[in-house]
């Protein structure tokens, strides 16, 4: 038990040792490792950088481990078997420009934490910018 309560508090790297940009206090680093792993409340780009399908159970999410989804709930996002009506909703957001946020679910996080992410919205999106074409968020309020 003082084991996993350790590995929870000690935080963790990149599992693809991706350097990573933290933002604390208003000073900026570069790191390889997160000292902190709680982000339930964050804004979290999981659903841009990971997918995982299980194929015995027909079920798609946005990862694997933290199955973080919009509405602040965990679950999949849809079926295997139905992918054209995954698809079918994301054309749609980057139509019209209406990609909603990740707002991590959890307490602990157990996505990928190279994923970009901030508590606030705004910084959310400045950083997100290095990674995707912004015109997709022009119509999110």
């Amino acid at each position: 038990m003082a084991e996993k309560e350790l590995g929870m508090k000690i935080g963790r790297p990149c599992c693809g040792s991706r350097t990573m940009c933290l933002s604390t206090q208003g000073v900026d680093s570069k790191t390889k490792f997160v000292e902190s792993r709680e982000f339930k409340g964050w804004n979290c780009s999981v659903n841009w950088f990971f997918m995982h399908i299980e194929q015995q159970t027909d079920s798609v999410f946005h990862h694997q481990t933290c199955q973080a989804k919009f509405g602040q709930k965990r679950g999949p996002i849809g079926k295997l078997s139905n992918s054209d009506a995954i698809l079918a909703e994301l054309e749609a957001h980057l139509k019209a420009g209406t990609m909603p946020t990740i707002i991590c679910p959890k307490q602990t996080c157990g996505c990928g934490l190279c994923a970009p992410k901030s508590i606030d919205p705004e910084k959310y999106v400045k950083v997100l910018a290095n990674h995707v074409d912004m015109k997709v968020f022009e119509n999110v309020k």
